[in-house]
């Protein structure tokens, strides 16, 4: 017996659902990649026309000071914002949901029941709510980064 239109529709509301969360997390982890891999260049750069400019004389002090000072900048920006490892946690994300999608597509019976499709319906949502956590506790901004821990 073929599914229902009602199977049917939620089969293809859920596949858009969790196309669109892979192309959202595709962007993010190729963007925030390319962007830790920039500052890193721009810092190993600043520090090579430091040192040069420094060693030549081509630079005045301040030149160099400046130069020598940049890649602590970034090294402070990046380390703070977490370049890498939210490239890293849109990946893990993204590779998650086309395992869903996968199971969506391929995995179910030929004719899915409400009971196979919700399955992979509460899959979805457990992983988002562990996704979501894992982000809040590791790569979420807070003020905290830069105060002094106490010693206890």
């Amino acid at each position: 017996m073929p599914p229902s239109d009602e199977i049917k529709k939620r089969v293809t509301d859920l596949t858009k659902e969790l196309d669109s969360g892979i192309a959202y997390d595709n962007l993010r982890d190729v963007a925030n990649h390319w962007t830790a891999f920039g500052l890193m260049l721009i810092a190993l750069a600043a520090s090579a026309i430091a040192a040069l400019g420094g060693i030549s004389g081509y630079l005045t002090n301040k030149e160099a000071g400046f130069f020598a000072a940049v890649p602590g900048a970034i090294a402070l920006f990046a380390s703070t914002l977490k370049f890498q490892e939210k490239s890293n946690w849109h990946y893990r994300r993204k590779n998650g949901l086309k395992s869903l999608r996968g199971r969506l597509l391929y995995e179910l019976p030929e004719s899915p029941s409400a009971d196979n499709v919700a399955a992979i319906s509460e899959g979805y949502r457990k992983f988002e709510d562990i996704m979501l956590k894992s982000w809040e506790e590791e790569l979420a901004f807070s003020w905290a980064t830069f105060s002094r821990k106490k010693e206890t």
